[in-house]
């Protein structure tokens, strides 16, 4: 039985909605807090939300209370979660970890209690009944909650390990890992496929050690990069780019044969300088080699020996140049113009013809 100041005590706390579970557990009574201690925030920290949408949070609100004091946990449960969608308070997540407390779910509400408690601390004086319960909740829960520790025995390199179905960090092997009472599956999975599985049933508070044995392979070499077949792009063609071509332009056989022409009109002139002394001293000198010439005319006979020396060497040198330009001439045609020796093309022809008086070229072009 209860005392009556402890009844009215009691009392005022239901009232006022600030007593929490934990103070009168053989009760039953949730803490509760009204709406408007819910969203108490500025408008400024409302992040966008409209007047409508605060509006209709506020109704599941206070549905979702009712729905505590009726044991519903489930339902309630359902309600502030769709609050929270909304706006997220400190009152909110607190009344979403009762709810999984209530439900067996201690480690979510362990950390539903905590997260509340810091955002309490942070809204300051508009969460102060979340502040003060908060943390008994939280302290209650961690004497309630049970640990499992599991140790790795070889070597891990593509195994997972999972507590119903949801993976655990290497990291905390060996750390005492908080899960709720009652009944666990433990598997290690590679590759999909599950090689090793446990189950574990822990009450309240209870802590336990699992050892797995795990020997993952090797993982096989890499192959070798198969070497790229691709050939290398051609580069194509840029039409504004202008080509240039190795071979030399056809001109070259001009020059070569207009030297060699040269050479040949050289040869001429020499030739009748030549033919014009022989005249002048052919009278006073006997040929073959000029002898028994008047003194005074020897010196006209050596230069006629020079002018026939001199156009026969220019006459060789100059046929052997026209006949290199007109070689050069063909060899040097433009693969774009039909050759001159293709059908219906008239063929060139040169020929140098010696005479009594110089040379005479001779051609069909």
């Amino acid at each position: 039985m209860f005392s009556a100041p402890h009844l009215l005590r009691l009392l005022v706390a239901v009232l006022i909605g600030t007593t929490s579970l934990g103070a009168v557990p053989s009760m039953g009574v949730s803490v509760a807090f009204g709406p408007g201690e819910a969203f108490a925030q500025d408008d400024d920290e409302d992040g966008g939300v409209t007047p409508e949408a605060l509006a209709a949070a506020r109704a599941l609100f206070n549905e979702g209370i009712e729905l505590e004091k009726e044991d519903r946990w489930d339902a309630a449960l359902d309600k502030f979660e769709k609050v929270a969608a909304v706006k997220m308070t400190p009152q909110v997540r607190f009344h979403i970890a009762l709810c999984h407390e209530k439900l067996g779910r201690l480690v979510d509400a362990l950390n539903g209690f905590e997260l509340a408690e810091q955002e309490a601390r942070a809204a300051g004086d508009r969460a102060r009944d979340v502040l003060r319960n908060a943390p008994k909740r939280a302290e209650a829960l961690r004497a309630r909650v049970a640990h499992v520790v599991i140790h790795v025995v070889g070597k891990v390199r593509t195994s997972k390990i999972t507590i119903d179905g949801k993976e655990v960090a290497l990291a905390l092997v060996d750390s005492s890992i908080p899960v709720d009472p009652g009944d666990h599956l433990v598997e290690v999975r590679r590759d999909g496929t599950v090689i090793h599985s446990e189950e574990l049933s822990l009450d309240e508070a209870e802590q336990t050690e699992l050892t797995l044995e795990i020997n993952d392979p090797e993982p096989p070499p890499k192959p070798d990069p198969k070497p790229d077949l691709t050939p290398d792009p051609v580069p194509k063609p840029n039409p504004d780019q202008t080509v240039e071509d190795d071979d030399p332009p056809q001109w070259v056989a001009y020059v070569v044969a207009g030297a060699g022409g040269a050479m040949l009109g050289g040869a001429g002139a020499l030739w009748l300088l030549r033919q014009a002394t022989l005249r002048a001293i052919s009278r006073e000198c006997r040929e073959p080699g000029f002898v028994e010439c008047d003194p005074a005319q020897v010196g006209d006979a050596d230069k006629a020996k020079q002018y026939d020396v001199a156009s026969k060497a220019l006459l060789g040198v100059g046929a052997a140049s026209v006949a290199a330009g007109v070689a050069l001439w063909f060899i040097l045609w433009p693969d774009d113009e039909p050759s001159p020796t293709s059908t219906g093309a008239k063929k060139s022809e040169l020929h140098v013809v010696p005479g009594p008086t110089g040379v005479t070229v001779l051609g069909t072009f």
